[in-house]
C-alpha cells in the first residue's frame, strides 16, 4: 500500500455496522488500480453533522448503507433517478 500523504483522497462509508471486509475490499482495489485513495467505514454519531463534515472536508466519495439511506435523502444536493426508486 502506498503511504498516505496530503494528496491521498478520502472516501467514506456511513454504516450502522462498519466492517473490515468492505474497508479491506475497497482499499485492495484502490491499490490494484494504482489509485491514491483510502476508504474508511464509520458509524456516524449524528448523520446531519456527518454530512456537513463530508462537505466541509471535501471528501471525494461517500457510500451510505441502511438504516441511513432514506434519512440522508433530504440532505443531498441531488438524487439520481435510479436511487429514487
Amino acid at each position: 500500500m502506498n503511504p498516505i500523504n496530503k494528496d491521498t483522497i478520502l472516501c467514506l462509508s456511513l454504516a450502522a455496522r462498519p466492517s473490515n471486509f468492505g474497508t479491506s475490499f475497497h482499499n485492495y482495489l484502490y491499490q490494484q488500480l494504482g489509485l491514491d485513495y483510502i476508504y474508511k467505514a464509520v458509524n456516524p454519531g449524528a448523520l446531519e453533522d456527518a454530512v456537513r463534515g463530508i462537505r466541509g472536508l471535501r471528501i471525494r466519495g461517500c457510500g451510505v448503507s441502511m438504516p441511513f439511506k432514506e434519512e440522508v435523502i433530504p440532505m443531498l444536493d441531488k438524487l439520481d433517478p435510479s436511487a429514487a426508486r
